[in-house]
Formats: structure tokens, sequence, C-alpha cells
């Protein structure tokens, strides 16, 4: 167990925090830490637990004439790795890091 209420006091008084951890890529302990602190402390913190995470983009995309399409958005580290186009069902709803679909018609 880890005790949630002095990492929030930490957090509150220094508005930062860092979590540093040696585990799986998604869903790992640190993970847990983290999404704790974006939802109980996420005032507190001068800047987002993870800079990297779930960031706004936006694009401009001409489509050749009107109709369906489907614009498909994933993440690609500096270092080439992306998400995966499909991932295994996981019953505890950890992993969804699969690509995101958007559904778009042009008129």
């Amino acid at each position: 167990p880890w005790d949630r209420d002095l990492v929030a006091e930490s957090v509150a008084r220094t508005n930062r925090v860092l979590v540093v951890h040696e585990d799986v890529l998604t869903a790992g302990f640190g993970a847990e830490i983290a999404a704790t602190i974006a939802d109980t402390s996420f005032t507190d913190l001068d800047a987002p637990v993870n800079p990297y995470a779930w960031q706004n983009w936006h694009a401009e995309v001409t489509f050749p004439q009107a109709g369906y399409y489907e614009v498909w958005a994933k993440a690609t580290s500096s270092t080439g790795v992306s998400q995966p186009h499909a991932i295994a069902w996981n019953p505890k709803g950890y992993l969804n890091n699969s690509m995101h679909r958007v559904s778009v018609r042009v008129a």
C-alpha cells in the first residue's frame, strides 16, 4: 500500500510530482500513482503529471470528394514506437492503447 494522503500533501506543498518506476510500459504501479494524483491533486500541479499523455492536436485534412471517411490517429514516440492497430480486450479496463478512429462525413 502507498500513502495517498502523504503524496497529496507533498504535491500541494511543492506543486510538482515525479513518478519514476521500473515496470510494464502500460498500466504499471507508477501509472496508478500518476492517475490518482491527476484525479485528486490536479489543481495543485504547475504542469500535467505526464506532459506526453493525451496531448491536444489538430490537423488540416483535404478530402478528394464528398463522402464518408475515417480518420485514424495513433501516437508514435521519438524512437518510432507506436500504438498497435488493435489490442486484446482486457477485463480490468487497462491498456486502452489502440489507435483511435473518428468518422467524418464530408458534404
